[in-house]
């Protein structure tokens, strides 16, 4: 059977050509796909399973539907997402999975992360999602009113949005060599899957006594993109633009 990998589709109401592709992904995987990996930031901002929010709520709904197909959805937390709850993992029907992970997969071992923690280059970043990752301090926001946590949402994706176009290296946003190869030496693992840069490629990693492989998952925008897994073939990336090509892929010689 397939698994699927995808990440960072920043899933927000005025940018609806991604969530008509996220759509029709749920849609054509039933069948074909046994697990769909989200390795975080599925939303834009995520203010706790409270918020009533009736795109947030059609979405759940979708992706209740299509676990209720037979498709297991795992999910894990992004910088952007992180407030997402146990409410919503059971109103979706998916699992929560913590980051870094190792799973078994088609007899190999496979680190998965959302990516966030490996640029640890950016300093700024590092003290940021030391923060937002704490229990406590996540605690103490999920306690705030809606209205608050709207407000508080809005002015960190707009000081987000302005530190990386005016203020930032782009390199400085990409992740840490060294960081990676300490972080796949400590899990005993030569496949790393991860997100967050945005930057869809696969990248050799020299290790000590062996070449390691990382998958960096893209984001969305006109097209979707997905890493396919499968027993007996290496991973491949497929990119997409209707449910048509989705097909395609997953049936592929």
């Amino acid at each position: 059977m397939i698994t699927l990998f995808i990440s960072d589709l920043h899933l927000q109401p005025h940018r609806p050509i991604i969530t008509e592709r996220f759509l029709e992904l749920l849609e054509a995987i039933p069948g074909n796909v046994e697990t769909l990996y989200i390795l975080g930031d599925l939303f834009e901002a995520w203010i706790g399973d409270d918020d009533p929010n009736p795109f947030h709520r059609n979405i759940i709904q979708k992706l209740h539907q299509t676990s209720h197909a037979g498709v297991k959805i795992i999910f894990m937390h992004g910088n952007r997402d992180f407030l997402i709850g146990e409410s919503f993992a059971n109103e979706a029907n998916v699992t929560l999975l913590k980051t870094p992970t190792v799973i078994e997969l088609y007899s190999q071992s496979v680190l998965l992360m959302h990516g966030d923690t490996l640029c640890t280059d950016d300093k700024k970043f590092m003290a940021y999602l030391k923060r937002v990752y704490n229990e406590t301090f996540q605690q103490d926001i999920l306690k705030k009113p809606l209205w608050f946590r709207r407000g508080l949402a809005y002015l960190l994706r707009m000081k987000s949005h302005y530190h990386q176009r005016f203020m930032k290296d782009p390199e400085i946003m990409d992740v840490n060599e060294d960081t990676v190869i300490s972080i796949m030496k400590k899990h005993q693992t030569t496949i790393l899957i991860h997100g967050h840069t945005h930057r869809l490629n696969i990248h050799a990693v020299a290790l000590e006594d062996s070449t390691a492989t990382r998958y960096v998952l893209g984001d969305w925008g006109e097209t979707g993109n997905f890493l396919l897994w499968e027993p007996n073939r290496p991973p491949r990336f497929c990119i997409f633009s209707n449910k048509h090509d989705i097909n395609q892929s997953l049936f592929a010689p």
